[in-house]
């Protein structure tokens, strides 16, 4: 898969996040800051993105005064993440890698497997599921700071379809697919810890691509870290990598309760 790919995943990427910003901040050229003071603990609704070449003293100079408000500094970088790397790392940020992962619709999918029960589920209970995994993946992590990241998707602005998959009845798993311009983006893919290895994210991937191509999206993509097994599961589901960004992270850590490795920070 080409670079087309690539552009069109960032480009809505970059218009989603402008869309639920609850404050947009402009910075030097290439860079802008996004916030929102109802979840200041959410790393995706207050972070700094950067879309262009920059130089790494602006970036960095940047994010400490757009972000001055929170408690930690988050950068998106879309764009020269390897440039700056150095010096932010020299700045006490960690760099991670993450792979933009795109399915062609040409592309020939594997059903999901019928033995696995997969349902469509209101936005209560994906609420209610993503505040359990939350505090079973997070024991530590404040209340407060749980409801911040459960109550954030009220920022969505592209439509939301979420699935779980259920194992004697009991929800173990959860994704959502989110389709806009065309395009269609699989987040927010988690399974709590006792259901691990046998198949549920595979199926539920499986489920939203099903949909995705039904609604007539013609791109799937999904973002995965470099360093982490599910791109493993993506790549054998038919996802292909088809460009880098990287993410800038300076403060209190958080481990994330996912299967992959984006949608389920803070």
């Amino acid at each position: 898969m080409s670079d087309p790919a690539f552009g069109r995943a960032v480009s809505a990427l970059v218009d989603e996040t402008l869309a639920r910003a609850g404050e947009v901040v402009p910075g030097p050229r290439g860079m802008v800051a996004v916030l929102d003071a109802r979840w200041p603990d959410s790393h995706d609704n207050n972070k700094v993105v950067v879309t262009g070449a920059v130089d790494a003293a602006d970036l960095l100079e940047f994010a400490e005064s757009a972000l001055a408000g929170v408690a930690h500094r988050q950068v998106l970088m879309l764009s020269g993440g390897s440039e700056v790397a150095d010096a932010a790392r020299a700045a006490g940020y960690t760099v991670s890698t993450l792979l933009v992962m795109a399915l062609d619709r040409s592309r020939t999918v594997a059903p999901p497997d019928p033995a696995i029960d997969v349902r469509t589920a209101d936005e209560a209970t994906t609420r209610s599921f993503a505040r359990t995994a939350w505090r079973v993946e997070n024991p530590q992590m404040p209340s407060a700071t749980v409801e911040q990241l459960v109550s954030r998707r009220d920022a969505y602005v592209a439509p939301v379809v979420s699935y779980l998959a259920y194992v004697d009845g009991v929800a173990a798993a959860h994704a959502d697919l989110r389709q806009w311009l065309g395009l269609a983006e699989v987040d927010m893919v988690l399974t709590l810890p006792e259901y691990r290895n046998r198949g549920l994210a595979r199926s539920l991937v499986l489920h939203a691509i099903a949909r995705a191509h039904r609604d007539g999206a013609d791109l799937v993509f999904l973002l995965a870290d470099a360093d982490d097994w599910p791109r493993l599961l993506y790549r054998r589901l038919g996802f292909e990598t088809v460009g880098t960004i990287h993410e800038l992270h300076r403060g209190k850590t958080m481990t994330s309760g996912e299967d992959h490795d984006i949608g389920g920070r803070p």
